[in-house]
């Protein structure tokens, strides 16, 4: 009778544990995985004459592209002019999470989501204006991007 009640009080702790160890999620000597790369591009639609996704705004200029890295805890270079019908694609080179983030204000509202490194965001610029933007978990980490004619 002792060793069944010996048994039981063992499987009691041992379950005890594995469901511990499920509710606090990790063990803490555990590196986490690597995370993927997330990719996200802002006014897309799916033209379905050819299954093929593109950007459907329109544009009085020919699309030109202009890039922003997201490195070092900043956004380099922080402060780009563009012209009206520009694509502007950021690029997260840190190993941390960051967003980009419109703030209230602008033009037209845009947000990445997170990225992850190696992540990327674009958004085509179809209003002229003054489109200043942040990093939600780093609202230090701020940008702007000017649109003119």
């Amino acid at each position: 009778m002792k060793k069944g009640i010996i048994g039981a009080i063992i499987a009691l702790v041992v379950i005890a544990g594995l469901t511990g160890a499920f509710v606090l999620g990790k063990d803490k000597n555990k590196p986490e995985p690597a995370a993927q790369p997330t990719t996200t591009e802002t006014n897309i639609t799916e033209d379905t004459t050819n299954n093929e996704t593109e950007n459907t705004q329109p544009s009085e200029n020919a699309e030109t592209t202009d890039e922003v890295e997201v490195e070092n805890m900043a956004f380099t270079p922080a402060n780009i002019t563009v012209t009206k019908g520009t694509k502007v694609t950021w690029t997260n080179k840190d190993n941390v999470i960051h967003t980009v983030t419109s703030k209230p204000g602008a033009p037209e509202a845009f947000d990445s989501g997170n990225l992850t490194e190696g992540g990327t965001f674009s958004f085509t610029f179809n209003k002229v204006g003054t489109y200043n933007y942040f990093c939600q978990p780093h609202p230090q980490m701020t940008g702007t991007v000017t649109v003119t004619e």
